[in-house]
């Protein structure tokens, strides 16, 4: 670890011996080790640091607690007064930073062994482009066209669709052996590289626990009702999210799909399965609602724990209603995911609250006023956390009674109340990517 000095070959090596210079007692960088010959002359040494410290600051000069600071091989975060101390900084070190809610930067500090960073705000406006859309050149271009005259600047993307297939480009052995792998002509890697040179920010969706391929490859750790496999009500068969093996897996697809470029890694599906139940599941333990929100929660740290240190962010999506209740009884409550991602996505589409929801009658009849009080009661519940509250909004049409079509004045209206409620962003969800849009949905800054 010695700038200026090598050892000639390898018998010197291995006649070396090793000389620890003490790191003093008071305030500064720790230094590296040096590895030094015996006939070496110690008087034309010198050691070079070990550490960068530093502050990170927004735009404002506040402190931004949380924040991510790594190399390719050491990484850290930043304490409540936004200060961090890096240990066994490799030598010409590239550092990134980042944070949910800002920009991520890089610095290259050369000799200094200490600096001070500043933040640029980020507040995603995303779109999602469905799996399949994604392969169909002529409607995956128009809209990403669309979503640049519009100004979006994030686009989500399936790493791992509701169907359980999955890009070759993110594929695990697992993927493989199950016949998961989705024979598309899109290149993911370049598309991911096309769409970042456009000034795209790019999230990568994963539905960890609904996966009917390696449900069905993998009995054993599928969700049983009865003596047959539970089929919720697309007849699709979920994972059992009390499985360490399954979370690892989809932890892999995690970190496949950072490496090859996606800037945030979104976890979807990740609770406990809720719909076309009769009579009891059957899990690998006693599903009480304690031992559930411990699952989640358990993934969710996992995931962090590999995802955070390669710089990629995270997030969850979640029901809209966990805005609002305590425990639904499915692995969700938000205050304990916080803990693990950067980014809680509560899916408030007015469509999936029932009748007096929330004191309103109808509510996909009144956009504003259920996507308002239900990020708004997120917002509030995290308040304090580094996390932020980025809601899904409703870019589909009703499918409750009435059959309301969502044009732009209701996504709109979303998009107003969210952004009322200290929204940090939002996303549109429309799986058949119609998006009735002509117009862009945020105030021009």
């Amino acid at each position: 670890q010695f700038d200026a000095f090598q050892l000639a070959d390898a018998d010197e090596q291995r006649a070396s011996q090793s000389v620890v210079i003490p790191t003093p007692d008071y305030t500064e960088p720790d230094y590296t080790e040096a590895f030094l010959a015996p006939t070496a002359d110690v008087s034309q040494l010198s050691l070079r640091p070990s550490t960068l410290s530093g502050q990170v600051l927004d735009e404002l000069d506040n402190p931004v607690p949380g924040a991510q600071v790594s190399t390719p091989t050491v990484s850290t975060e930043t304490d409540t007064t936004g200060r961090f101390v890096l240990q066994d900084v490799p030598r010409n070190p590239t550092v990134q930073i980042s944070a949910p809610g800002y920009q991520k930067t890089a610095i290259s500090p050369g000799q200094a062994r200490t600096v001070e960073v500043r933040l640029e705000p980020f507040v995603a406006r995303g779109i999602y482009i469905g799996f399949d859309i994604l392969d169909m050149p002529q409607r995956r271009d128009a809209l990403v066209q669309k979503a640049k005259r519009l100004g979006f600047n994030a686009i989500i993307l399936d790493a791992k669709s509701d169907r359980g297939l999955v890009h070759e480009a993110v594929a695990t052995p697992l993927n493989r052996e199950a016949d998961a792998v989705a024979l598309q002509s899109v290149n993911l890697k370049e598309t991911i590289k096309r769409l970042k040179d456009q000034g795209f920010y790019l999230i990568a969706r994963i539905s960890v626990f609904k996966d009917t391929p390696i449900a069905r490859l993998k009995p054993d750790r599928a969700v049983k009702a009865g003596a047959a496999l539970y089929r919720d009500c697309e007849d699709q068969l979920w994972l059992d999210p009390f499985i360490e093996a399954s979370w690892e897996y989809n932890i892999e697809l995690a970190v496949n799909a950072a490496t090859i470029g996606f800037d945030e890694v979104q976890f979807d599906y990740v609770r406990f399965p809720t719909d076309c139940i009769t009579g009891a599941l059957t899990y690998h333990k006693a599903p009480a609602a304690a031992a559930k929100l411990r699952a989640i929660e358990g993934f969710l740290a996992q995931a962090q724990a590999r995802l955070r240190p390669i710089g990629v962010r995270t997030s969850a999506d979640v029901f809209g209603m966990t805005s609002t209740v305590e425990d639904m009884g499915i692995g969700q409550n938000i205050e304990g995911i916080a803990q693990y991602v950067d980014y809680v996505s509560p899916m408030v589409y007015p469509s999936t609250w029932g009748p007096g929801s929330l004191g309103v009658d109808y509510p996909p009849a009144e956009p504003y006023r259920i996507v308002h009080s239900s990020v708004q009661a997120a917002v509030e519940r995290l308040k304090g956390r580094p996390v932020k509250v980025r809601p899904w909004l409703q870019a589909f049409d009703d499918y409750q009674q009435q059959g309301l079509a969502y044009d732009a004045q209701k996504i709109m209206e979303q998009v107003r109340a969210s952004e009322a409620a200290q929204a940090q962003g939002w996303m549109l969800w429309d799986p058949d990517g119609a998006y009735p849009l002509d117009q862009p949905l945020h105030r021009q800054q």
